[in-house]
């Protein structure tokens, strides 16, 4: 089987799970990216497995644990379970525990165990709590902005994925990945774009704005992608995992979107 097929195939079957789940309840949204980020989590510390040596059962489920249960906790405060100090309480505690673990997990090499839970929180977990601020889970549940976030990475990766095979010449970032082309990168960009006008008209949003998150998924789109590139060129692994069969890991799907997130939470926020 070709490895496109084998990306369309996949792809039909992830797609209508992702937006199903946005689309259905508040509470299936969580529940989808409460298990992205375990996942995620997950595949972070076997790539760093793959560079340092294999971690023990128990650091590994920690290792797994410690950003999902971070998100977990943020989803109680978004739900009004908890209050912000307690939120609060709950990251301090969890610091701690970081760097408790990291010290006695492995003496030889404090650093795996200390960065896979910290990046796995500040690059999976934080943005998947911005965006269930933006989805506002905790009152009025807003499906659309999340579903069109999607739409909007994966016109990205789709149009840079078709553009950059076809006419990609001029090398984007060869020393991260080799395969990122400049005129992938415009595909992408320019993609993502008129999706995002699309999108807006057809939901009702405000075309202009979602013209610049269109513009924003394909900048940080692309940045996200090089991101995780240069973590697993650092690691020496090939794929982040193989949960969708020719796109490998969560971490490689959703790599991209963990970056356009915080940018649209801020632009929402701040503007």
């Amino acid at each position: 089987m070709s490895k496109l097929k084998q990306r369309t195939i996949s792809a039909a079957l992830f797609a209508p799970i992702v937006l199903g789940s946005i689309y259905f309840s508040d509470w299936s949204f969580q529940g989808l990216w409460l298990f992205v980020s375990i996942v995620c989590a997950f595949e972070l510390s076997a790539m760093l497995d793959k560079k340092y040596g294999t971690s023990s059962p128990l650091s590994t489920v920690l290792k797994t644990a410690i950003p999902s249960g971070l998100f977990l906790a943020g989803l109680f405060y978004l739900n009004q379970f908890i209050s912000l100090q307690i939120l609060l309480t709950i990251a301090c505690a969890t610091i701690l525990l970081i760097l408790i673990h990291g010290t006695f997990a492995d003496v030889k090499n404090p650093v795996k165990n200390i960065a896979s839970p910290l990046v796995a929180t500040v690059y999976v977990s934080l943005p998947l709590f911005l965006l269930a601020d933006l989805a506002e889970v905790r009152g009025s549940y807003n499906n659309l902005l999340a579903i069109g976030l999607i739409f909007l990475i994966w016109a990205n990766d789709t149009g840079a994925y078709f553009v950059g095979s076809k006419l990609g010449k001029r090398k984007l970032a060869e020393a991260v990945s080799p395969n990122k082309t400049w005129e992938g990168f415009f595909g992408g960009l320019v993609l993502s774009t008129i999706v995002g006008v699309i999108f807006a008209n057809i939901s009702g949003y405000d075309p202009l704005n979602w013209a610049f998150f269109g513009i924003a998924a394909g900048i940080f789109g692309t940045l996200g992608d090089l991101f995780e590139s240069s973590l697993k060129r650092y690691t020496g692994v090939k794929d982040s995992g193989n949960i969708m069969p020719g796109h490998g890991g969560l971490l490689d799907r959703f790599d991209g979107f963990f970056f356009l997130i915080p940018v649209v939470w801020m632009i929402e926020t701040l503007i």
